[in-house]
């Protein structure tokens, strides 16, 4: 009888991880599928033609430079993660390119989700990892930001990535090995910055969640964030040298300037939707600077204060983690798109689409309130959790309070909702721990 006790949570255990492993092959090919299938309308387009040109210019004319031209003069616009990372994939067949650069962010994506699956087994077991690798794996916003040439994928890659090194401060035994995982946690960090600009300040804002989770902050989590700042640092002084300034402020008026508009229209008039700046008189003035731009928002808040505090402190978050895309074709689209397995309703991608649609704003929801129950139990000192835990909190929480500050597109929002899902799942299984103690 003994015998047959022990046995039994192994077999559970085995079943667990088969029908984890399934979901990891659906999860592939879905990816697959997906990224052969889908016929983006001129690819090159908008941001990824800054990015495309960036590429072709640092190898044929050893510039980082964005303009279409025989000479092109260097710029700082954009920042060079993305550019650097499409470099190893150039090809002079602008398609071949093209098609080189989205397989690859592929197979990164599906190897750092590998990698996150193993971390999410060993921390929540295997029936929670069992549903959260299913939304993680066909998730179709994951799925189509690796269609289009831009950073979404990339980024959600790297992300993982620092969720999953996280996971090791959990498990090394010396100094030495904490050491060496915050040194690499600090170089993704920093890479991380490169490749989305919004992540700059997150280095400095884990080390406060840090001091207040843990009321200290030693030399190596010190050492991880001045690692991280390096590379940010490296790229202010090739701005110096190269254009006699640290940085392009156009990005950053862009994202207030654009985040500015409550409910993402022009005088609530929704022929603006989306687009509200195209249709403000004050436009022209914006880019005079990062001040100017803050006191035209200034001036605006003050005449309707009500509706402008709504919109920061709810609407923006409202848009940010919401289901379609604005701003691009909608829906898990983000450029317009001829055709995708998701537009098929009798195939596997439709069928994973409508559920995860349908359940998309319940997990959310669940993911504010469990970072909510998270933070104040960490603040009152009632919650010691893990480092995993932990830095999914905080990449959350970071992504919450810097878009109150930007531009809520949707499509910025996908590559952080990686966290939320940790973060609902984990709520769940703590929830259902509880439940069982208080009725035993």
């Amino acid at each position: 009888m003994h015998n047959q006790k022990m046995i039994k949570p192994h077999i559970n255990q085995h079943i667990w991880l088969l029908l984890i492993g399934i979901v990891i092959i659906l999860g592939v090919f879905l990816r697959i599928h997906v990224l052969e299938n889908t016929v983006i309308d001129s690819p090159i387009r908008a941001d990824a033609h800054d990015y495309f040109h960036y590429t072709k210019n640092m190898v044929e004319h050893q510039t980082y430079s964005r303009k279409a031209a025989s000479s092109p003069t260097p710029d700082a616009l954009r920042e060079p993660g993305y550019p650097f990372f499409a470099y190893f994939f150039y090809d002079a067949n602008a398609e071949r390119f093209v098609a080189k650069v989205l397989t690859a962010q592929t197979i990164i994506q599906c190897l750092a989700f590998l990698l996150l699956t193993i971390v999410l087994y060993q921390t929540l077991g295997g029936i929670y990892t069992f549903f959260v690798s299913l939304l993680l794996w066909t998730f179709p916003h994951f799925i189509t930001v690796n269609t289009y040439f831009l950073t979404e994928s990339l980024f959600l890659s790297l992300i993982t990535m620092i969720l999953v090194f996280s996971a090791l401060l959990s498990k090394v035994r010396t100094n030495k090995q904490n050491l060496y995982v915050y040194l690499v946690l600090g170089v993704l960090i920093g890479i991380t910055t490169l490749v989305r600009p919004s992540f700059q300040y997150f280095a400095l804002f884990y080390l406060v969640m840090l001091f207040v989770w843990e009321r200290k902050a030693n030399y190596q989590v010190i050492l991880c964030v001045l690692v991280a700042l390096l590379p940010s640092l490296l790229w202010g002084i090739r701005n110096m040298m190269a254009l006699g300034e640290w940085s392009d402020s156009t990005l950053m008026i862009n994202g207030l300037y654009h985040g500015s508009f409550p409910m993402f229209m022009y005088n609530n008039d929704p022929s603006t939707f989306g687009f509200p700046y195209r249709f403000d008189p004050l436009a022209s003035e914006v880019y005079q600077g990062v001040s100017h731009t803050l006191g035209i928002i200034y001036n605006k808040a003050i005449n309707s204060p009500a509706e402008y505090l709504q919109w920061y402190l709810a609407g923006k978050q409202m848009f940010l983690w919401q289901w379609d895309i604005i701003a691009g074709q909608g829906d898990v689209f983000i450029y317009p798109t001829l055709a995708s397995p998701y537009y098929y309703e009798d195939g596997i991608a439709y069928f994973t689409h409508s559920v995860n649609k349908t359940i998309h704003v319940f997990w959310m929801l669940l993911s504010f309130a469990g970072l909510a129950v998270i933070f104040y139990r960490m603040w009152k000192q009632q919650l010691n959790t893990n480092p995993f835990i932990f830095m999914a909190a905080s990449i959350f929480l970071y992504a919450i309070l810097i878009h109150i500050i930007v531009a809520p597109f949707p499509r910025y929002g996908i590559p952080f909702k990686v966290c939320a899902l940790i973060i609902c799942v984990y709520t769940i299984k703590r929830a259902i721990e509880w439940t069982t103690k208080r009725s035993a």
